[in-house]
């Protein structure tokens, strides 16, 4: 169950559960301090048919971070449609599969979700890092 703000930021993927890092919380978007950089816990939950799965974790936060990677006011490059409605389409091997596309999308992701992780690691060093779900 989560606050009905929270409901609505999850259904646009504006945080995500990352169950790959010990189901850490990552906000994608700014104002959400009193959730980012927390661990949601889950040992409590020991019936598997009611424990979400890690799956969709996994994809709920792919989809988080896939939406949050264009940014305004970036420089255009030679395939500036790549990145249509604000994510990549990754299966496009003629942009994604040249050495200038994995550059170009690995400094994208580092661009957009250094903030987050600088964030993040000042919190879980400053206080505790754990909430319960």
């Amino acid at each position: 169950m989560l606050r009905s703000d929270l409901h609505d930021m999850w259904d646009n993927y504006e945080f995500g559960v990352n169950p790959d890092d010990n189901y850490r919380i990552t906000a994608f978007i700014n104002g959400l301090d009193d959730v980012h950089g927390f661990a949601l816990q889950l040992d409590h939950i020991v019936d598997p048919t009611i424990r979400p799965l890690d799956e969709l974790f996994r994809d709920h936060f792919l989809q988080g971070v896939l939406k949050h990677m264009k940014g305004a006011g970036e420089p255009t490059w030679d395939h500036e449609d790549a990145f249509s409605d604000g994510g990549f389409d990754l299966s496009r091997q003629e942009i994604w599969g040249s050495v200038e596309g994995k550059e170009r999308l690995e400094l994208e992701v580092f661009d957009r979700l250094f903030e987050h992780q600088v964030a993040q690691d000042l919190k879980s060093h400053s206080q505790g890092s754990h909430i319960s779900a």
